[in-house]
């Protein structure tokens, strides 16, 4: 069985990682970056756009760096969870208005970048939106973690998104 899942929050303005144990515990140091998208095209001119190409490859460098710092192997890891704003189904970012993304398979985009690196990555990958994935967090290992039902509400700029959680 595997040990290790790697989180990814993918921001309007960012990028972060890490591996976390089977816990939930976070191994080694958090691989971050600010990203600017604002000049690459969203069109679909090939497979996946430049913004798509970009998100891609910035997140592979990032898992890399991740997983490097967790001083885990590729192999020991199982599962990837990737937080994004939006809407989102299984591997697909369905729509997000600040990134321009629409119907992106982060998932094949992700397996293929790894497959050009001869890295073969048989995990499986889920995206949810963000506001959710703060909510669960702090649900199982945050501030939320000992109640029983609790709101978590998130701000963002010019729409609110409100999250109900009963565990």
């Amino acid at each position: 069985m595997s040990k290790y899942k790697i989180g990814i929050d993918l921001g309007g303005s960012h990028i972060a990682v890490a591996v976390v144990n089977i816990n939930g515990n976070i191994i080694g140091e958090i691989a971050q970056r600010d990203i600017d998208l604002s000049d690459l095209s969203t069109e679909k001119t090939n497979e996946f756009p430049e913004v798509e190409i970009e998100i891609t490859k910035i997140m592979v460098e990032l898992i890399k760096i991740a997983v490097k710092n967790a001083g885990v192997d590729f192999k020991e890891i199982d599962f990837i969870g990737i937080g994004s704003p939006g809407s989102s189904s299984g591997e697909t970012i369905k729509r997000t208005n600040k990134l321009g993304l629409k119907e992106f398979n982060i998932g094949k985009a992700l397996r293929d970048k790894f497959s050009e690196i001869n890295l073969d990555l048989k995990v499986k990958i889920l995206v949810e939106n963000d506001a959710n994935c703060a909510g669960i967090g702090e649900l199982i290992k945050g501030s939320l973690a000992k109640t029983k039902n609790s709101i978590l509400l998130t701000f963002r700029n010019r729409n609110r998104c409100s999250n109900y959680f009963k565990w």
